[in-house]
């Protein structure tokens, strides 16, 4: 409630927002409801594939990296958190992508050298990041690119 000069006064009820249906969440648009510009799916893409911007990291796996001696992450197509209690390993997937993208080691603040992030014991170290393909002026995807980086102990 407003006052104006001890006068009380009630603000006029506002109307209801539309809020979408869970299956309508993106709009007439989305890649539940195709439009007439979206773009064709080729043999072996899945309509899910529609849903990440191009460049999008879709995979990460890691092999001997920290603390992760073999692993895969399928991040979603939108926001993604990583949760957990401390020490279970969420910093070190953000390293991974980091470094996989080619960012220096020194930015990371957990050492100057690659070779410092390769798992107690193991001689190499692999990190894999798949990306969305972009999509062609024709409407078929482009190539899905893979970032593969070898951190070797001995180089």
């Amino acid at each position: 409630q407003e006052t104006n000069e001890g006068v009380a006064m009630e603000s006029p009820p506002r109307p209801p927002r539309p809020r979408p249906a869970a299956d309508e969440e993106d709009g007439p648009a989305s890649p539940y409801h195709p439009s007439p510009r979206t773009p064709n799916v080729r043999p072996g893409e899945s309509e899910l594939s529609l849903k990440y911007k191009p460049g999008s990291i879709r995979r990460i796996r890691l092999k001997n990296f920290l603390t992760y001696s073999d692993v895969e992450f399928r991040p979603g197509p939108r926001l993604n958190i990583v949760m957990g209690p401390n020490g279970t390993g969420k910093s070190t997937i953000l390293c991974a992508i980091c470094l996989g993208l080619g960012g220096e080691p020194n930015l990371l603040g957990r050492g100057d050298d690659a070779r410092e992030f390769i798992m107690h014991g193991r001689e190499v170290a692999e990190i894999e990041i798949e990306l969305s393909p972009r999509i062609e002026g024709d409407g078929r995807f482009g190539e899905t690119h893979v970032i593969r980086r070898v951190i070797d102990r001995n180089k």
